[in-house]
């Protein structure tokens, strides 16, 4: 299923307020939509406190529904990315192998967006 235009405009004002609310605001954060099998992916250069945050042009809804929640959900995620991309950058100049790293990182994300979407649907 094709992602609307209003859809990513979604998407990216939820970035935004994460940003807002994780205090990121030392970061200059760009958005733009990508063909890939993932639903958003982030990249961060973390010298220059530079992220692109790029949505899928095609979303899978055979997996997961797009809807405002979920794109809620990947925005809080992806902006997660944004949290820890120091911790990954150090973690990535050590001797640990990019996949533990990547796993440890994906596991905090899940860990927080359940503990914030859990308090926002009491």
């Amino acid at each position: 299923m094709k992602v609307s235009a209003e859809d990513y405009s979604f998407f990216c004002q939820c970035c935004d307020e994460f940003k807002e609310l994780f205090g990121l605001q030392d970061w200059n954060v760009h958005y733009g939509m990508i063909d890939t099998e993932n639903i958003a992916q982030t990249i961060c250069n973390v010298r220059g406190h530079v992220a692109s945050i790029f949505l899928c042009k095609e979303w899978d809804d055979t997996v997961v529904a797009l809807d405002k929640p979920q794109l809620r959900r990947s925005a809080f995620h992806e902006i997660g990315h944004v949290v820890l991309a120091r911790l990954t950058a150090c973690g990535k100049a050590r001797f640990t192998t990019e996949y533990e790293l990547s796993e440890s990182e994906e596991a905090v994300i899940r860990r927080m967006g359940n503990a914030y979407f859990a308090k926002c649907d009491e």
